[in-house]
């Protein structure tokens, strides 16, 4: 069939066919429907509809999503981008659809690792892996629509956690810089004094997937740490605490991003205790006492801060943490996670430090 408007059609049934329906998408994929909408991709055909469908028969199935992989859909993606890139309603849905492609699929992170997209800007022809892509265009001063900004954010962060290599490349191609800059701009800051922000208030979404990809890419690797302080995270971090205490998934979202930024990084860490971050995580324990969650990250947060100073030690002591650790560990004797998260803050508190004359 060749008839554009039935394949079309057909294409965006196939999606919806495939949203929050396993039975669906195990009879779409045994009907041939992984192979029909790659197969539109590689003839041109029905560009935005088919890689609707691809991100639609991906989205929460395994399955379907290494199926995809074998049929090339990774590459056929990348090079869907290739086409128009001044199409953003295309190059959104495609990002899209990689996100969902490579969530929890090795091979397909490790296919989209190694993909370069050509593409023409200012006259020259660029190559630039999709991870440098998408960090340039996160940094662009031409987003200017958080939804755009919250797709692009999540795409990188399923990156970092489906790649281990995502998350070097990313912070090599400026991508810390950009998501500190685009957190600002939905903080309701300017970028600079020449490109102020049309947004009234804070954007909700652009904060919390902002949040999620710093922490991201600050998990265990210290040079994106240091880049993201130097590009002023952890200020901008410390400025966004109100948005975040209201609810107490978003105080854990704030306190795991303030472990990921401080663990392992002596600079960091003394910058944040002097910020007040010991004292705040001790004042979200207390205004939400019974959100496990928020304790979890709390206990998280002061041991990533304590860990080898013994003037951050004495700090945290002296807030009353030794008390509320004792307090927990009590109650948390059939509770593992926790038990052991309370384990590694008393380390954290009271052994001898390295460092130490």
């Amino acid at each position: 069939v060749q008839d554009m408007p039935v394949i079309e059609i057909c294409c965006r049934v196939l999606g919806s066919l495939a949203l929050d329906s396993e039975a669906n998408q195990v009879f779409l994929r045994e009907a041939g429907a992984n192979r029909m909408v790659c197969d539109c991709l590689r003839k041109g055909f029905c560009n935005r509809q088919a890689l609707e469908a691809i991100a639609d028969l991906a989205y929460g199935s395994p399955d379907n999503r290494r199926e995809l992989g074998r049929y090339d859909a990774v590459v056929l993606v990348v090079k869907s981008m290739e086409k128009d890139m001044s199409d953003l309603v295309a190059f959104d849905i495609a990002v899209m659809a990689l996100t969902n492609l490579v969530q929890d699929d090795v091979h397909n992170a490790s296919r989209l690792q190694t993909q370069k997209v050509r593409f023409q800007e200012g006259g020259k022809e660029c190559k630039l892996s999709v991870y440098a892509l998408l960090s340039h265009r996160l940094g662009s001063d031409g987003l200017v629509l958080g939804e755009r900004a919250c797709i692009l954010m999540m795409a990188l962060s399923m990156c970092c956690a489906n790649d281990p290599k995502a998350q070097s490349e990313i912070g090599d191609a400026n991508g810390c810089w950009s998501v500190v800059e685009r957190v600002k701009a939905g903080a309701g800051g300017s970028r600079d004094e020449a490109h102020p922000q049309k947004c009234p208030g804070p954007d909700a979404a652009v904060l919390r997937q902002g949040l999620q990809l710093i922490s991201d890419l600050a998990t265990r690797h210290s040079a994106n740490q240091d880049r993201l302080r130097e590009a002023g995270g952890l200020e901008l971090l410390w400025r966004l605490l109100p948005e975040f205490a209201r609810d107490p998934l978003d105080a854990a979202r704030w306190l795991l991003t303030a472990s990921m930024l401080a663990e392992g990084n002596p600079i960091n860490q003394q910058r944040l205790v002097d910020l007040g971050v010991p004292a705040q995580a001790m004042g979200l324990r207390k205004q939400f006492p019974e959100d496990e969650e928020v304790l979890d990250s709390v206990l998280g947060c002061l041991t990533a801060l304590a860990a080898n100073n013994r003037s951050h030690q004495d700090h945290i002591g002296s807030l009353g943490a030794c008390e509320m650790v004792s307090q927990v560990a009590m109650r948390a004797v059939e509770n593992p996670h926790l038990l052991t998260r309370c384990c590694s803050l008393v380390l954290a508190l009271s052994e001898l430090q390295k460092f130490d004359a």
